[in-house]
């Protein structure tokens, strides 16, 4: 028997060009399908080649500021890892959103890269008053106004 459970969102794509073509929204709770029962329960899925097509599932609230933020979303075929669109919040033109991986994952990414960096503020040869960014004593970069 099947554990009733809270579902994370579910992604049906197509392999060769990431294009989402049924999707499953997060729920309270529920029972998980497999790949096999969805196929004949969603009518996006019915007739297509099996093969062709990945799910993807998260677990629930992954991403969830990600969905809340984006303009939309889709698959990169290659690493099959989702990339999200995001308006550009410094140009009100409308244009084509910028695809990227999720913000949450860049933020992490960061946090990790900056571990045990500290700003330092030190009087440049020169007059100005630069700032750098310091790891382990050593200057890694440095601004003059």
């Amino acid at each position: 028997m099947r554990d009733i459970k809270p579902l994370g969102r579910k992604f049906f794509w197509v392999k060769s060009t990431g294009n989402i073509i049924a999707q499953r929204d997060e729920r309270i709770e529920g029972i998980e399908s497999t790949k096999e029962e969805d196929f004949e329960i969603y009518i996006e899925l019915q007739g297509l080649d099996r093969d062709a097509i990945e799910m993807t599932v998260f677990e629930p609230g992954q991403y969830a500021e990600d969905f809340a933020q984006a303009k939309n979303w889709r698959f990169d075929p290659e690493t099959g890892k989702i990339v999200f669109s995001y308006p550009d919040l410094n140009d009100p033109t409308p244009q084509e959103p910028l695809s990227q991986p999720p913000l949450t994952a860049q933020i992490s990414e960061l946090r990790e890269r900056t571990a045990g960096c500290y700003i330092s503020s030190h009087p440049c040869a020169d007059g100005c008053y630069g700032y750098g960014v310091m790891k382990g004593g050593e200057d890694y970069t440095r601004f003059h106004a």
